[in-house]
């Protein structure tokens, strides 16, 4: 593999490990604005507005916390958002500066294997984050159907999430 298409995989790589980081950010968003909007825990509607827009700047960190602090979650979605926090992180902060560093094919397999475990890992994170949020649409369209347009029910009803999460939603 010459330095040229040694740089064009790398890029690719990156590309894909960055767009998992960015799913992550925006499930994260996403779930803290609806559990806003619901008035999950202390958080209220206004934040909402704020997440969503960017007016209120949130670390992927600061959003998982804002998130934990709301609900009670079962170990299992602890371990997982835990483990894809700490995977987006590395990939974030750490990919590109290795991604410079890699001189021959050995280099980039090994950073490869890296990148995919780790890609894993958020990949994983954001699939129980949507789970979560469709869950919580759910409990939306039930509890409070005229909160809900005709076309957002239809979206809603397009969504092909897998699996399935019981959820309790406490509202004050």
């Amino acid at each position: 593999m010459d330095q040229n298409e040694l740089t064009v995989q790398v890029q690719r790589l990156a590309g894909r490990a960055f767009l998992n980081c960015l799913a992550l950010e925006e499930s994260l968003k996403s779930l803290l604005s609806l559990m806003a909007q619901m008035r999950v825990g202390d958080l209220i509607p206004e934040d909402a507005k704020g997440i969503l827009d960017g007016q209120k700047r949130l670390t992927s960190g600061q959003a998982y916390a804002r998130i934990r602090q709301n609900t009670q979650q079962a170990t299992n979605f602890d371990q997982l958002l835990d483990v894809a926090i700490r995977a987006r992180n590395e990939l974030v902060h750490q990919l590109p500066c290795r991604c410079w560093m890699v001189k021959n094919a050995s280099e980039f397999q090994a950073l490869a294997a890296k990148a995919k475990g780790l890609t894993k890992g958020v990949a994983d994170g954001v699939d129980v984050l949507r789970l979560m949020i469709r869950a919580l649409i759910e409990v939306l369209v039930q509890e409070s159907p005229h909160l809900v347009t005709p076309e957002q029910r239809s979206q809603l009803e397009q969504l092909h999430l897998p699996g399935k999460l019981e959820l309790t939603v406490t509202y004050r």
